[in-house]
């Protein structure tokens, strides 16, 4: 599937802008099929610039999700590590006192 191309959002506001002018324009002159008709488009473009939003707000979730997840792997395999060393350093430190105890004698 190939991605949609990025919206203009700039365009796209300009255009509405285009048109609310158009539309007050209309209503000005009492033509009122051309009113509704250019509010309609106005209305389409609105929906596609915050459906747009949706999804790039959904798109920034879905990286922010994935981040989380990779951070917490990290976060758990350093985890594991420290563990690890933690579990080493108390085999060293035991051996050291065995030997210790043993010059002792």
């Amino acid at each position: 599937a190939t991605a949609a191309p990025p919206l203009d959002r700039e365009a796209v506001l300009a255009r509405v802008a285009e048109l609310e002018a158009r539309i007050e324009e209309a209503v000005a002159t009492d033509d009122f099929d051309a009113a509704h008709e250019l509010n309609e488009e106005a209305e389409g473009l609105r929906a596609t610039l915050a459906s747009s939003a949706r999804g790039g707000d959904e798109q920034a979730l879905a990286e922010l999700r994935s981040v989380v997840a990779r951070l917490a792997e990290e976060k758990e395999s350093l985890e594991r590590d420290v563990a690890a060393r933690d579990a080493a350093l108390s085999r060293e430190r035991a051996a050291r006192e065995a030997v210790d105890r043993e010059y002792a004698l």
